[in-house]
């Protein structure tokens, strides 16, 4: 009996809708000159546009799953990998590309040649097509120093990037937070790094990103009250009891309740949102907050929230 040996790098695509820039990515995808790859498409459209495209190329490395109801992201992300065999994971987003044919290959040297590390990222091509304008995205050395010495400051901003910039050993077993849309990505990342700080950077763009996709988790999110306030204080809520140092999250929180006009706890209860402990530092924060977002604040105004964060000081 002839057993398959499992590929050394699953490309996990997780699909919805958009099928004209899966068959951009699938074509990136084929030209790659390193060849031992799957790649698995787990597909949450209602109709069959994704499934034709995968159709059209007829690959034995391409499997296509359908599943049978709409899963959302990120748990179609978990899908995809679920079906993964590869000993590495390449998560590839449907409006994403390989920049060339040896991208591929690069990611998998940069975990072959770093046996000690489970994470590599590279740097972004993004393209801003309202504009027609590319930059590359990519972590500088301070912001890489940064991240090896304490992971949690991903929560002050994604310096790393999408999921497609990544590639992570199938070995590492931690999945996405399905509680999260907008900060999905820093979530899983802190915990991949808070488990081994190792990690590998590319400086060289490996992926093509685009703005044009209207179904991007970026543009649902970006600037909705209830999904920011929510996910930065559920993900404050996971992690800041293994960090100490608390000043870390503050500036985040604090523009967040200035942007939104949060004054004060009952603001979020309103909004149905968890108070996350510790309770007195998160007071406090909302206090500040107030007093520094108030910038029409009559002197009245002014008066009672120092007097509030004065009193809230002393019985601390």
């Amino acid at each position: 009996m002839v057993h398959c040996m499992p590929p050394k790098v699953s490309i996990c695509i997780p699909t919805y809708n958009e099928p004209k820039y899966l068959g951009k990515l699938l074509e990136t995808v084929f030209v790659q000159k390193f060849p031992d790859y799957e790649i698995v498409i787990t597909d949450d459209t209602q109709d069959d546009s994704i499934k034709n495209i995968a159709n059209q190329y007829g690959n034995k490395k391409l499997r296509y799953i359908k599943n049978e109801t709409r899963l959302g992201s990120p748990e179609n992300w978990n899908e995809a990998v679920r079906h993964a065999k590869g000993e590495y994971i390449k998560i590839m987003h449907h409006d994403t590309w390989f920049i060339d044919d040896k991208s591929l290959g690069e990611y998998v040297n940069m975990l072959d040649q770093n046996p000690h590390c489970d994470f590599a990222f590279s740097a972004t091509l993004n393209e801003f097509s309202s504009i027609n304008e590319t930059k590359i995205h990519a972590a500088d050395e301070n912001q890489r120093t940064l991240l090896f010495d304490n992971p949690d400051v991903l929560f002050t901003g994604n310096f790393i990037g999408s999921p497609s910039a990544v590639i992570y050993r199938h070995s590492v077993k931690e999945g996405f937070d399905i509680k999260l849309q907008w900060l999905v990505d820093f979530d899983f990342y802190i915990r991949v790094l808070r488990n081994n700080r190792d990690f590998v950077f590319c400086s060289k763009p490996l992926i093509g990103e685009t703005d044009a996709n209207k179904n991007r988790v970026t543009n649902l999110c970006s600037n909705n009250k209830q999904i920011e306030l929510s996910e930065y204080l559920h993900l404050f809520k996971k992690i800041h009891g293994k960090n100490e140092n608390l000043d870390l999250y503050a500036p985040v929180l604090r523009k967040l309740f200035i942007k939104y006009n949060i004054r004060s706890i009952k603001d979020l209860d309103c909004l149905g949102i968890d108070r996350p402990e510790p309770q007195n530092y998160f007071k406090r924060l909302i206090l500040i907050s107030a007093f520094f977002g108030f910038k029409m604040a009559t002197k009245s105004r002014i008066k009672k929230i120092l007097k509030a964060f004065i009193k809230f000081n002393q019985r601390i």
